[in-house]
C-alpha cells in the first residue's frame, strides 16, 4: 500500500511517500495509531492482539468543527482518559467493531484489520521530525527532539534513531 502526500508546486503536483505511514504490520504495538475506512483515529491497546482485529480505543473522529487538525482534516477528540469516554466512543461505532470478550467478560473495541487504511510508525515520525523533513514545524516538535535526545542519553543509547 503506498501512502502519498501531495504538495502543490507551481505548475503541478509532486508525490512524496509519507514514511511515518506504513503497511499494517502482522504484530501491532501498544499505543500505535491507525485510521479506519471512515478516517477515525484509533490507539492500539496492548501487545497481545487477536489475529483478525485490533484491540484499541477511538481517540479522534473527523469533524468539520473539530479543534484538532491533520492536513486538511479536522478532528473532534473523543477519548479523554476515562472509561466513560471509551464507552462513548464504542457507542458511535458500527456493531462489527465491538466484540464480546470471554476472557474479560465485557464488550471490547476491536476494529477488523481489513478496515484499517493507515497505520503509523512513531519511530519513523520521530525520524522525520529530527531530520526536519517538513517545512512548517509545529511548535511542539523542537521539544520532541530535545526530549528524545534526553531519553537516548539517559538510557545510554547514543545511536541515532533509525540511523
Amino acid at each position: 500500500m503506498d501512502h502519498l502526500i501531495y504538495l502543490a508546486v507551481l505548475q503541478g503536483v509532486v508525490k512524496l511517500r509519507n514514511p511515518a505511514c506504513i503497511d499494517l504490520p502482522i504484530h501491532v504495538r501498544d499505543r500505535d495509531i491507525f485510521h479506519d475506512v471512515e478516517g477515525r483515529v484509533f490507539v492500539v491497546l496492548g501487545f497481545i492482539q487477536p489475529s483478525n482485529r485490533i484491540l484499541s480505543f477511538l481517540k479522534y473522529l473527523p469533524d468539520p468543527n473539530g479543534e484538532w487538525q491533520s492536513g486538511d482534516i479536522k478532528y473532534k477528540r473523543l477519548f479523554w482518559g476515562s472509561v466513560s469516554s471509551t464507552v462513548d466512543g464504542m457507542n458511535i461505532l458500527p456493531s462489527n467493531y465491538i466484540v464480546q470478550d470471554s476472557h474479560f467478560g465485557t464488550d471490547l473495541l476491536e476494529p477488523p484489520r481489513e478496515n484499517v487504511t493507515k497505520y503509523f510508525s512513531p519511530e519513523m515520525r520521530l525520524k522525520e521530525i529530527i531530520d526536519g523533513i517538513e517545512r512548517q514545524v509545529p511548535l511542539f516538535e523542537p521539544d520532541t527532539i530535545t526530549f528524545s535526545s534526553k531519553i537516548r542519553f539517559k538510557s545510554g543509547n547514543f545511536m541515532m534513531i533509525l540511523a
